[in-house]
C-alpha cells in the first residue's frame, strides 16, 4: 500500500469534516443563520394574524369624533429560532405610502403617528415577538371625510434577510363626523311577514313609523288581492297598507284613507301614523310632511286580527320592500320629534313602546330593543320553507329622505 496515497486521503477525509463541522456550527451561531433565517411583519387584529403586504389597503374607520386614538398591533415573525435574543424596530414608510397608496395620496402626518421608542427584543428560542403597539393619535390636524394614507415597516434584522414585500404595511385612515346613517335595512319579501311575539296591549296614544322602500308595487299585470301589498297595522282598524280595489298600488291607505301621494319604488321613505286618543284625530306624514288628517276610533291592540308587517286579512297581500327603523310608540309624536329622529332614536326613550332597527336579526327573529318584548318574529305566509330574516347592507347609506 502506497504510504503517501493513503496519508493525502487521510489528510482530504479531515479536511472535508472539519469544513462540514464549521458550516453547521455557523448556522447556528448567535447573530444568523446565513440564508435560512428570514424576517416579516404580520398585523395583529381581533379575530386572526395577517402577513403584511403593500398591496392590501388596510383601512382603518372612525366614525366617532370623540375618539382621540386608536392602535395598530404588529408583530415580527422569524422563519428559524436562534441562540440569542433579536432587537427589532418598525418605522415609518412615506415613500411606501406615496407608491402603494392607489391614488390616496394624501399621507398621514407623522406626528399623529406615535411608535414605541423602546420594543421588547424577539427572545431567545422564539420566531415572533411580542405585540408591538402602534398609536394613532387624532389631532385636530385630521381633518374629517379626508382619506389619509400611512405605511409602516420592518426594520432589517440582525443576521436575517428580510422577506420582502412582506416587511411593510399600508393602511389608510378616514375620520368621519358624527353623521347619523342607516347602512343596513331587512328585505321582506311577499312570502314571509312578521307577527309579534307579544301582542300589544296598550290603549290610548300612539304612533307608528317606520322607514320604507318598495322594491314593487302591485299592478293590473301582478293584481295578487286587490294590488294590496300591507306594511303594517291590523286588518280592519288600524291599517296602513298600499293598494286597494280601485286604489293603485302605489297609493297609500291609512286606516282605509287615501292618502293622495303616489310612492315611487327603489325609494326611501318615512311613514308615520300618529293616533290622539281623546280626540280620535288620525295624522299621517310623509317624510315629515303632513299629508292627512281625519277622525276615526283606532287601536293596536288586537280584536281577533292581530297586528303584523307585511300582512292583513289573508296570505295574499305580502309586501316587497326594505324597512328600516320601525317603531311604535304609546305617544303622539310631534312633526319636529319625526324629523329629528327618523334615521335614530335612543332605545331608552320611555315613550317607546317597540323599537326594530331592523340592521341585525337572530334566525326569524329581530329583536325589539326597548326590552318590553315585542319581538318580530318571520312567518311563512302559505307554507314553505323555514324562514330566516334577510338583512342587507345598503348600497350607499341612508342620511336623509329627501327626494
Amino acid at each position: 500500500m502506497n504510504t503517501n496515497n493513503w496519508v493525502c486521503k487521510s489528510i482530504v477525509l479531515l479536511l472535508i469534516s472539519l469544513a462540514l463541522a464549521s458550516c453547521d456550527k455557523e448556522k447556528h451561531l448567535e447573530g444568523g443563520e446565513l440564508t435560512e433565517q428570514s424576517a416579516t411583519l404580520e398585523i395583529i387584529t381581533k379575530d386572526k394574524t395577517e402577513l403584511a403586504d403593500p398591496y392590501t389597503l388596510r383601512s382603518i374607520e372612525i366614525d366617532k369624533p370623540e375618539i382621540e386614538q386608536t392602535t395598530i398591533d404588529l408583530r415580527a415573525h422569524l422563519t428559524l429560532s436562534t441562540e440569542g435574543e433579536k432587537a427589532i424596530s418598525i418605522s415609518i414608510d412615506e415613500e411606501a405610502a406615496k407608491k402603494y397608496g392607489k391614488g390616496n395620496v394624501k399621507l398621514l402626518p407623522s406626528s399623529a403617528i406615535s411608535i414605541p421608542k423602546e420594543i421588547t427584543p424577539i427572545p431567545a428560542f422564539a420566531v415572533t415577538s411580542e405585540p408591538i403597539s402602534v398609536t394613532i393619535n387624532l389631532t385636530d390636524e385630521i381633518e374629517f371625510d379626508e382619506i389619509y394614507t400611512f405605511a409602516l415597516r420592518l426594520d432589517p434584522i440582525n443576521g436575517a434577510k428580510m422577506n420582502k414585500p412582506n416587511d411593510v404595511v399600508i393602511f389608510t385612515l378616514l375620520r368621519e363626523e358624527n353623521k347619523v346613517q342607516v347602512k343596513k335595512a331587512v328585505l321582506l319579501t311577499r312570502d314571509f311577514y312578521f307577527d309579534l311575539a307579544k301582542d300589544f296591549s296598550h290603549r290610548g296614544d300612539f304612533t307608528m313609523e317606520c322607514l320604507v322602500n318598495a322594491q314593487k308595487f302591485r299592478d293590473s299585470e301582478d293584481e295578487g288581492e286587490a294590488q294590496i301589498s300591507t306594511l303594517m297595522g291590523i286588518e280592519g282598524g288600524t291599517l296602513l297598507r298600499f293598494g286597494d280595489a280601485g286604489v293603485p298600488g302605489n297609493k297609500l291607505q291609512a286606516a282605509g284613507e287615501v292618502i293622495d301621494l303616489p310612492f315611487e319604488t327603489k325609494a326611501w321613505y318615512h311613514v308615520a301614523f300618529t293616533y290622539e286618543a281623546a280626540t280620535q284625530i288620525v295624522t299621517v306624514y310623509i317624510d315629515g310632511e303632513m299629508k292627512s288628517s281625519f277622525r276615526k276610533p283606532c287601536s293596536i291592540v288586537p280584536r281577533g286580527d292581530k297586528w303584523y308587517i307585511g300582512r292583513s286579512y289573508s296570505g295574499g297581500r305580502g309586501l316587497y320592500a326594505m324597512l328600516a327603523e320601525v317603531r311604535v310608540w304609546k305617544s303622539v309624536r310631534k312633526p319636529a320629534e319625526l324629523l329629528e329622529h327618523m334615521l335614530k332614536e335612543d332605545p331608552t326613550n320611555p315613550a317607546l313602546l317597540a323599537y326594530w332597527k331592523m340592521d341585525a336579526a337572530e334566525g326569524a327573529t329581530v329583536t325589539d330593543l326597548t326590552g318590553n318584548g315585542h319581538d318580530l318574529v318571520l312567518r311563512v305566509q302559505q307554507g314553505g320553507a323555514d324562514p330566516k330574516v334577510n338583512v342587507v347592507t345598503l348600497d350607499s347609506p341612508l342620511e336623509s329622505v329627501e327626494k
